[in-house]
């Protein structure tokens, strides 16, 4: 099946792939549950499940992050959003879904293709650049509370995933557009 169509085998299903987009799929959801806080004074919207549960954790900004490819053109197709299921009072995320199950291929195939057989400070490279954006991005000044440390973990944790997805990407990309370039010339 997957034979004849190899400019997107990378979409092809595998273990890793299921666990990267399920872990993107739930966060695209949580911060759809999350973004209720920002609209909650609007009257007659009603709180979205799991709401309560997820308010001390931070899915919201590494979303964004996350998904800043795909919402950059969003105004254009403004329109198609209320054709999306709700979750009460906010939209279900189709859009980031389909969009994580791409980006967790795309990772995927990227690690497979290149990372894996490049150098090994490369890959060191690739595998603590994240970590230290994820750290000064997540740092909190005094640790007050244990629902404060859950909130700073949940935030570093989605944080270092989103930018681990960027920076196999983006070297994904590197690779790719140089092997095309040399494959042209």
């Amino acid at each position: 099946m997957w034979r004849g169509v190899k400019p997107l085998r990378f979409l092809k299903p595998c273990p890793r792939r299921l666990l990267l987009f399920a872990f993107y799929v739930f966060l695209s959801i949580a911060e759809a549950i999350q973004t209720y806080a920002f609209i909650d004074d609007i009257p007659g919207l009603e709180r979205p499940p799991l709401y309560d549960q997820l308010r001390g954790f931070e899915f919201w900004f590494p979303w964004v992050l996350f998904t800043l490819p795909i919402h950059l053109p969003i105004p254009l197709s403004r329109g198609v959003v209320r054709y999306f299921p709700s979750l009460g009072a906010v939209k279900m995320p189709l859009g980031s879904i389909i969009y994580s199950y791409v980006a967790a291929s795309w990772l995927v195939y990227t690690w497979d293709r290149w990372v894996s057989a490049s150098a090994r400070r490369v890959r060191r490279i690739l595998l603590m650049l994240p970590a230290v954006l994820a750290s000064i991005s997540s740092l909190s000044p005094l640790l007050l509370s244990l629902r404060e440390l859950a909130y700073t973990l949940s935030r570093f944790v989605n944080l270092y995933l989103v930018y681990f997805f960027y920076a196999i990407s983006l070297y994904g990309l590197y690779k790719a557009l140089g092997e095309s370039l040399s494959s042209t010339s």
